[in-house]
């Protein structure tokens, strides 16, 4: 068959990277595996006992895949090609051809267990009997056997792109506490410098470690690593592909850095037609428009679920509601600049009461003074309330300061 005799000659000729593609489950790739005979280790055994066993172990979960037999290929290369790939990866003195293979092979396992878990309808991906669950160990396994080379340590250049999968894989799962071990090992002194990663990895891990730390309220950080992995990204106008991947990495970075008091061009916001998602949030930031931007948010709850990007854009409802009250502190006042740093907590209420969208939604004085409390907690407003009085009082200096979260 073509594919033994193109897996030989790629081995024999020390091409990892044509190996490594040979090893694709893409569409395209699969296509040439419907309805391909059954291929035995034999097959392969000029290349070795260990890559004998995971290329024939390939072979049937490629021929299982392209018949949309998800999970028995999953089972079949978890199962019979894993380990002889670990031992055939902790053989190889050249990292040239262990690499590029290594990459794909970490791509893969996660593609399996993934469609296999769709494809079974599996509701309990994170249980530990799940694929996704087995395919975490066993990418753990291959990370272990990268980040500690017994030969050539040009083989660690492989940990990235296996830490790209887990990465995937514990967020599909919800299990991101996992991934705390593998961000230590990639800062660790033995670890490779960060730089010497491909461009398009060292941006897919800056744009997960960001995830990252937008989940742990660390938004200056995240900021950082976000942009970072724009930078880096392919310009949108490069690919279908590349247009996507921005967009997902913006999803995350417009919000944190309205959140940090930066608001998106309406330029960048066109380019990657984020206008209508982006656009409403922006002005009602500005403005203070509740109601325009429960409306927004009603009608992209669904989008933003699936990206993940809800939480984080509920956290610009508190940037709306302090622009609302600062709005309504200034209107009251009797000169400009103010000199009267007290609010009558019912005039704010007023104002929440024309955002709401029916007298039945709209607060009460109890609800606007709590509404009041979390913007002092969050430190998106400096002062107090006066309970009593039913008066929040500010700070003279810098009672809205411009970054807060």
């Amino acid at each position: 068959m073509a594919f033994v005799r193109s897996c030989l000659r790629s081995l024999h000729g020390g091409d990892g990277v044509a190996l490594a593609s040979l090893l694709r489950l893409d569409d395209d790739a699969l296509s040439s595996w419907a309805a391909a005979p059954a291929l035995a280790p034999h097959a392969f055994s000029q290349a070795g006992e260990q890559a004998s066993l995971f290329l024939a172990a390939h072979a049937t979960a490629a021929t299982l895949a392209a018949s949309g037999a998800w999970p028995e290929a999953y089972d079949t290369f978890a199962a019979e090609g894993v380990q002889p790939f670990v031992r055939w990866f902790r053989e190889q003195d050249d990292a040239g051809v262990a690499v590029p293979v290594m990459q794909q092979i970490a791509t893969n396992l996660y593609d399996l267990a993934s469609k296999a878990e769709k494809a079974s309808g599996s509701m309990a991906a994170a249980a530990e009997d799940s694929r996704l669950s087995n395919a975490g160990m066993k990418l753990q396994s291959c990370f272990s056997e990268a980040f500690n080379p017994k030969k050539d340590k040009d083989k660690k250049m492989a940990c990235l792109s296996i830490v790209i999968a887990m990465f995937r894989l514990y967020f599909s799962i919800n299990t991101l506490h996992l991934t705390r071990n593998l961000v230590n090992s990639m800062s660790a002194r033995n670890a490779p410098d960060f730089d010497s990663f491909p461009a398009s990895q060292r941006a897919t891990y800056r744009y997960y470690t960001g995830r990252l730390l937008v989940f742990e309220d660390r938004f200056a950080e995240a900021e950082e690593h976000l942009a970072y992995a724009l930078r880096h990204a392919p310009r949108a106008s490069h690919s279908a592909v590349a247009l996507r991947n921005r967009r997902r990495v913006l999803a995350y970075l417009i919000p944190v850095r309205m959140l940090l008091g930066r608001m998106p061009s309406d330029e960048l916001l066109r380019m990657h037609g984020m206008d209508n998602t982006f656009g409403p949030v922006k002005r009602a930031c500005v403005t203070g428009d509740l109601r325009a931007f429960n409306d927004v948010m009603e009608a992209t709850t669904v989008s933003h679920i699936q990206l993940g990007t809800f939480l984080l854009m509920e956290r610009l409802r508190q940037f709306v509601l302090r622009t609302l009250l600062k709005r309504v502190h200034l209107v009251t006042q009797p000169t400009l600049p103010p000199t009267n740093f007290q609010l009558d907590l019912h005039q704010f209420q007023r104002a929440l009461a024309m955002c709401a969208s029916s007298d039945e939604d709209a607060p009460d004085i109890e609800e606007a003074e709590c509404l009041v409390v979390t913007l002092i907690y969050r430190k998106a407003v400096k002062g107090y309330i006066s309970h009593k009085l039913r008066k929040l009082v500010l700070s003279k200096k810098d009672a809205f300061p411009s970054q807060w979260s």
